[in-house]
Formats: structure tokens, sequence, C-alpha cells
């Protein structure tokens, strides 16, 4: 009887001793998800802490750094393009009549370029020569036009522009409406019957006198010592409706003119430039004929 108190005895505390491991191991299990967790706390606190802290004013800073080159873009879009295809005319030996895509008018004299362009800004015209032109009025979109270091700018008007090297000036002249003509800081507004000289060195206005029987007859032509050449087509540039043609059947660059013409009738002006010239001047149907 007394072995077998001890043997139950020490089966209970075999197996207390075991309800104690298992005890034991389940907190030290307990203890090791503890740590775990508080490992993964740790981590998550110190990498928040090294997230530096944004001000709304480098927010603002770092959405205008994206923002900016976008408008800048598009601002260079909207300012230089997208423009029309360059559209160039030019004339030879006679006068011609062009009509501009935007519905202008421009009468372009013998040996005279035009190189035109337009977009969402206005209408640009670049000038080599001498041009009568009729702008098509719209307010919205200007016409400038370039005549070496003049530009001229009109929302709808007629006016004429001189631009030859020979005579080593711009000269701008106005039948109808208003232009403003500007060479860098030097600036000038024209109305009808006034015109505007640029010399290479300043920009001269005045008044000039219209006839008002001539389209294209803007102000007197004042010719100093320049070729005989240049005198028929700036006359037949004037007098473009009786002038189509122009045909030089002797050399009129080496003869020299100095006169003036006030809108005289075409007949009164060839027998002039036939006198200062010593040449043989006819007009026949449209075709003026220099000659010996």
């Amino acid at each position: 009887m007394e072995d077998l108190s001890k043997n139950i005895c020490s089966e209970d505390t075999s197996v207390m001793a075991d309800r104690v491991g298992d005890v034991q191991s389940a907190y030290r299990a307990e203890m090791r998800k503890e740590e775990v967790w508080n490992n993964i706390e740790n981590r998550i606190s110190k990498s928040k802490s090294n997230v530096p802290h944004i001000s709304l004013r480098q927010k603002l800073l770092r959405v205008a750094a994206v923002l900016i080159p976008t408008i800048v873009v598009a601002t260079a879009l909207l300012t230089f393009g997208p423009s029309s295809s360059e559209s160039t005319y030019a004339t030879t030996h006679q006068t011609d009549t062009i009509n501009l895509p935007d519905g202008s008018i421009a009468i372009l004299a013998v040996g005279s370029s035009i190189n035109y362009s337009q977009n969402w800004r206005g209408r640009y015209a670049t000038l080599s020569g001498t041009a009568l032109f009729k702008v098509k009025k719209d307010s919205q979109h200007p016409f400038y036009v370039n005549a070496s270091d003049v530009d001229i700018k009109v929302l709808g008007t007629t006016f004429r522009v001189e631009n030859r090297a020979e005579q080593a000036h711009v000269r701008t002249c106005v039948e109808e409406g208003k232009v403003s003509v500007r060479v860098g800081k030097q600036k000038v507004i024209l109305t009808r019957g006034q015109e505007a000289t640029w010399t290479g060195k300043t920009l001269v206005a005045k008044n000039t006198n219209l006839n008002g029987g001539l389209s294209v007859g803007v102000g007197c032509m004042n010719f100093k010592d320049v070729s005989l050449r240049l005198v028929v087509e700036e006359v037949a540039m004037k007098y473009h409706k009786q002038v189509s043609d122009i045909k030089f059947l002797t050399e009129p660059d080496s003869i020299r003119i100095t006169t003036m013409f006030d809108n005289e009738p075409i007949d009164d002006v060839l027998h002039e430039i036939a006198v200062h010239s010593g040449k043989k001047i006819e007009l026949n149907k449209g075709c003026l004929t220099i000659s010996d």
C-alpha cells in the first residue's frame, strides 16, 4: 500500500512537471511573439522618423517644377505655331496682282517679291521691292509687313511700301485707313494722305498729296539720281491699271534720272521720262516699251 502511494505521488509529480514545462514553453513562445512585434513597431517608427517633413511651400514648388515646363512648351507652340505654310510671290518683267490666302491683295511692282505666312496671332508679309497692299479687315489677326528694318502693322487699309536697296530707304504711304510704322524705338502712326520714310537713321513722317484718281497713286514719286529701270518700274507700279508689262530694248541701268511726279496723267509722266533719259518710251496695249 505504501509502495502504491509512492507510485501515485511520483506520477503526479511527473505530470505537474510536464504541465509546468508546457506553461513555460508557451510563455517563452508568447515572449518571442511580443519581441517580434516590438521589433516591427520599432522599425516602422524609425522609418517614419526618417521621412522628412515637407512644407506647403515645398509641395507647391514641386508642383510648379512639373507644370512650368509644360506651360513653357504650350506657350511656345501657341506663339510660334501652328502656322500656315509659307507662300512666296515674285515678279520679273511685269506688275502682278496677288490674292493672298487671307483675302488681302498685294500688287507687286516689277522685280519685287513677298513671303507670306499666317497663324492664330496674325498675318505676316516680308517685302523686297515695292507693293501696294489692300488688307482685308480682321481685328483679331493684324497684318504685319516687314521691309528691312521697318515693321508695319495694320488692321485693314490700303497702303504702299517701297523697299529697294538702290534707293537706300523704306517708304510707306497710306491711301486709306491707319498704319503703325516702327523702327526700333522710333514709331509713327500714319493715316490717309501721310507717308513715312526710313533713311537708315531716322524715321520721318509727313503729309503727301492725294489726288484720288489713281488707286495706286499715293503721293508723289520723287527720284534723285536713280536708274531709268527703277523709274520705269515705279511708274508701272503706280499706273498698274494701264501698264501690265515692260520691255527694255535698251540698257536702262546706266542712265540716271532726277525728277518728281505728283499724280500727273501717265502720258505726261512718260513724256517727262523720255525727255530726261533721251530714250523712246511707248505704251501700247498695256506694254511699256523703252528703246533707243
